[in-house]
């Protein structure tokens, strides 16, 4: 489990968490308030650079004290909301409402896990997700479901892709 940086504030200057600057999703708690605070001293570094005012260096200290008295008033609360949640890290990418296919995207993170075996679980979550705010038509009486016909799910779902087993899987395994 990571450190806040209220604790150890060497984590903020780590070589393996300064490209960390943006929370996301899958990050932890205290991962989100590390990131926020990193994106709080590259932010206003480069408002200084650009504009040139020495007062905006104060900009991460004020911001930097104000979290640390957030995180000490209310991170015990946290720790005891995840101590009773026994939802499980999840071992393959789930469909979502942007990527109800869930291919690999552009913005996704080098960590993506693979997409998730299709199983009628999986199939329920792509089809609840593909038809989020979608328009039916009235004369779909059979429920074809032609608007899904454009889309499907690639085979290679992992960063980077897995093209070793991938021709292994079309081609055979050749001896």
């Amino acid at each position: 489990m990571a450190d806040v940086w209220t604790k150890k504030p060497q984590v903020l200057l780590s070589k393996d968490n300064l490209q960390y600057f943006i929370p996301t999703e899958d990050m932890t708690y205290i991962e989100k308030i590390n990131a926020i605070t990193r994106f709080i001293i590259y932010g206003s570094f480069l408002l200084f650079l650009v504009r040139g005012e020495s007062l905006i260096l104060l900009l991460p200290i004020v911001s930097m004290i104000i979290i640390y008295f957030l995180v000490s008033w209310g991170l015990g609360i946290d720790e005891l909301k995840e101590s009773f949640n026994n939802e499980k890290k999840s071992e393959c990418t789930s469909p979502t409402l942007n990527n109800p296919f869930m291919n690999v995207m552009i913005t996704d993170s080098r960590n993506r896990e693979e997409a998730c075996n299709y199983t009628e679980e999986t199939k329920n979550q792509i089809e609840d997700a593909f038809n989020s705010n979608l328009y039916k038509d009235t004369n779909d009486l059979f429920g074809r479901n032609n608007s899904q016909r454009q889309f499907y799910t690639t085979p290679n779902t992992s960063i980077p892709n897995n093209q070793k087993e991938f021709a292994d899987w079309l081609y055979g395994h050749k001896n």
